[in-house]
């Protein structure tokens, strides 16, 4: 995967109004209605200046299950049915629909995510994102890909930014073979000053 095609893909879908006192921004929200299938839907998206914030996906339909979900970090994906009987694949499906009318009507912004570096090496690229959800611990995920044709990418995520690999999100890997090379993405960062350790946490600075 590409420089290009992944950043796209980072890019933060979402909705959103800043509140201002004096100058400094504030916690914001807006809300998009629109109908989907014959039913009504909004999604409400809440966002901070510097923390990625979440869209929610409600349905306006007056019914004991309804549907309610959420994309966590507002790019552009349902991951998680809060409420409701429809599959995440379904939801998914209402949501994409809710964003596309959103972009054609103008009501759609892309906020880059700016927590973010890369190096790499003679076999990998590498890529760490620090993600500050509005609700919750900060976390980052960890992305390797290789250095030849039809090379594979590897996606990993450190649930509470301390350094630790927890989980792979995508491609078949063993944590553990993987953590040294985070471990010396992260130093090198460092050594760069484009991240910070703070509290025994790690977090990429701000561009």
């Amino acid at each position: 995967m590409n420089r290009m095609r992944y950043l796209v893909a980072i890019c933060i879908l979402c909705l959103f109004v800043y509140c201002s006192s004096s100058q400094k921004m504030m916690y914001g929200m807006k809300h998009f209605a629109y109908d989907y299938n014959g039913e009504s839907y909004t999604i409400y998206s809440y966002t901070l200046q510097d923390k990625v914030g979440y869209n929610l996906l409600v349905s306006n339909e007056a019914k004991q299950d309804r549907l309610k979900a959420k994309d966590l970090n507002q790019d552009g994906i349902i991951d998680t049915v809060i409420t409701g009987s429809l599959p995440l694949s379904e939801a998914e499906q209402i949501y994409q629909a809710g964003l596309n009318k959103a972009q054609s009507s103008g009501n759609l912004e892309n906020r880059e995510i700016t927590r973010w570096y890369e190096t790499e090496d003679q076999n990998y690229k590498y890529s760490v994102q620090t993600y500050l959800p509005l609700y919750g611990e900060a976390y980052n995920n960890f992305m390797v890909t290789e250095k030849k044709p039809f090379g594979k990418t590897y996606l990993f995520k450190d649930m509470l930014a301390d350094g630790s690999l927890d989980s792979v999100v995508k491609g078949k890997a063993v944590v553990s073979s993987f953590q040294p090379l985070y471990n010396n993405v992260l130093q090198q960062a460092i050594d760069d000053k484009k991240l910070v350790k703070k509290n025994a946490h790690y977090y990429v600075s701000l561009k």
